[in-house]
């Protein structure tokens, strides 16, 4: 009976997250709606590199849109390709719009497979 219980537990802290990534979430997006990117970025950097769905849209959007970071379109890319490997449908929504967002002559978007090749090795 109780070790039933230890592993519904165990189940249960695994499929809702981590408390404190949670918290350290909302502090983040606290932050960039005050303007504070690099308190942001601070809490966003090790979510997004955790696997963070929310930390890695948040992150890409900030590459995407230069806010708190160098506008970077391949990494903007990245993060999105990071997001999108788990089907989420904001994150695949996100990924076909600023992929729209970003043709023009000088620009060529990369495949995610080779971008998330690339940063990853």
């Amino acid at each position: 009976m109780i070790q039933r219980y230890l592993v519904t537990l165990l189940v249960t802290a695994l499929t809702l997250g981590s408390p404190v990534s949670a918290s350290n979430m909302q502090r983040a997006e606290q932050h960039i709606l005050a303007e504070q990117y690099s308190e942001a970025l601070e809490l966003i950097f090790p979510l997004a590199k955790s696997g963070d769905i929310n930390a890695q849209l948040h992150l890409a959007k900030m590459y995407y849109q230069g806010k708190g970071l160098e506008k970077d379109y391949d990494k903007a890319s990245y993060w999105i390709c990071r997001a999108s490997e788990t089907d989420n449908f904001t994150a695949n929504k996100f990924r076909i719009k600023i992929s729209l967002s970003m043709i023009f002559e000088d620009y060529q978007p990369k495949q995610c497979s080779s971008i998330l090749d690339i940063v990853e090795n």
